[in-house]
């Protein structure tokens, strides 16, 4: 198996903490299937993922992709959180026996899996972010053979990277694409709109400096910066602080709104430049959208 490598007020009314027992409800068991231990391995990479993100990797109906989740949950292999005040579908993360059959019986290196300490309602928007994007990279790979995911590090493992640089910063993730055989890589900074630009200034000087001194991340020295955050005028308003930037070129964007497989396969990623330009980021975005 190929590894697998949206606004405030998220409130967790509901987990499968604070639900009966499965004793309670009913024991249910489940023939598991390749599809379903995908599934779960997906969900432990990810450390969570939406009912709409695994419906998007695994299923081609959303009433069969809801059918078997609440069947996985059901059978205690993952847990549900619901969230109120919002159209917003089910997260899904790891339980205690989905991670048992990962490692037990799947063989699955256990620092591999993720399993959230909490799910702070919070952080919930930003991490969903992240998972957006990397659901469109995992989607664009299926696109064309000349894609591959190799490596999508989020949390620790960025962490570890970083600190071995000696870098100031810690990127959302760090994503290794090859492309036709050639490494293509990205530190991601998903932005919900809630940083002060001067946070963003810092953060623009320090990927400055890293590039002028050719500090090399996952092992390439032509790596770029992906900026997606929700909007025009929240991209428009980064952008100003990158310009000034010797290194502006290397800084790319796209909104929240729009990321989408396509957009990884064609490199339609927005440049500062255009985003100064209105009439050149609508084009591009019709491009990308079309």
């Amino acid at each position: 198996m190929r590894p697998v490598d949206p606004a405030a007020g998220f409130v967790i009314i509901m987990s499968a903490e604070n639900r009966s027992s499965r004793s309670e409800r009913g024991e249910q068991t489940v023939v598991l299937t390749a599809r379903d231990r995908k599934i779960v391995y997906t969900v432990a990479r990810f450390t969570l993922a939406s009912t709409r993100h695994l419906t998007a990797l695994f299923f081609t109906k959303k009433n069969t992709a809801n059918k078997r989740l609440r069947a996985l949950f059901n059978a205690g292999l993952l847990r549900a959180h619901l969230v109120l005040g919002s159209t917003s579908p089910t997260i899904y993360t790891l339980s205690p026996l989905g991670l048992k059959l990962l490692v037990g019986q799947m063989g699955v290196d256990r620092a591999l899996i993720r399993v959230p300490r909490t799910l702070d309602v919070a952080d919930l928007h930003h991490r969903v972010a992240i998972v957006d994007v990397r659901v469109a990279f995992v989607l664009a790979t299926r696109e064309t053979d000349d894609l591959r995911l190799v490596r999508f590090l989020v949390g620790g493992e960025v962490f570890g990277q970083m600190k071995n640089k000696g870098a100031q910063i810690v990127p959302d993730a760090l994503i290794l694409l090859s492309r036709a055989v050639r490494p293509e890589v990205y530190a991601l900074e998903a932005d919900l709109g809630t940083e002060p630009l001067s946070v963003w200034r810092r953060k623009v000087e320090t990927y400055g400096r890293m590039m002028f001194t050719d500090v090399a991340l996952l092992g390439e020295r032509d790596w770029r910066v992906l900026v997606a955050a929700p909007g025009l005028g929240r991209l428009r308003s980064i952008a100003g602080v990158v310009i000034p930037n010797d290194r502006s070129d290397r800084f790319v964007f796209v909104d929240l709104g729009d990321i989408c497989p396509r957009i990884v396969v064609d490199q339609t990623w927005i440049t500062a430049s255009a985003l100064a330009d209105v009439k050149a980021w609508s084009s591009l975005r019709r491009n990308a959208n079309g």
